[in-house]
């Protein structure tokens, strides 16, 4: 549907495509410009910054995974949680955030 979203623009497939594939897998038919990875989980984001440093793309953005690995970790440790981390995991958006730091630090 994209690619027919882009004809409909009245972009060639030299200016937009879109392409079902792994990231590993992936052979761009040029070097491209841009490599975006929006929540991309688990090592996917990972792998989109390799293939744009490999690749020699100009810009490379990526918005990491959604941190679903940790969450569903610690999604029973409401009542569970080691005992300086219980007041955090209570209210809903404090234990989203604190889950997303925790995440992004052992990223790091």
């Amino acid at each position: 549907r994209s690619d027919a979203y882009s004809r409909e623009l009245g972009l060639t497939p030299g200016q937009a495509l879109f392409t079902h594939s792994t990231i590993l897998g992936y052979v761009p038919p040029a070097p491209p410009d841009v490599v975006l990875a929006l929540h991309a989980c688990d090592t996917a984001t990972d792998e989109a910054l390799a293939l744009g440093v490999k690749q020699g793309a100009s810009l490379i953005m990526a918005v990491p995974c959604c941190h679903k690995h940790v969450h569903k970790q610690l999604a029973g440790a409401r009542g569970n949680a080691i005992s300086p981390l219980q007041p955090l995991m209570r209210q809903g958006i404090v234990r989203q955030r604190v889950l997303d730091l925790l995440t992004d630090t052992l990223r790091a």
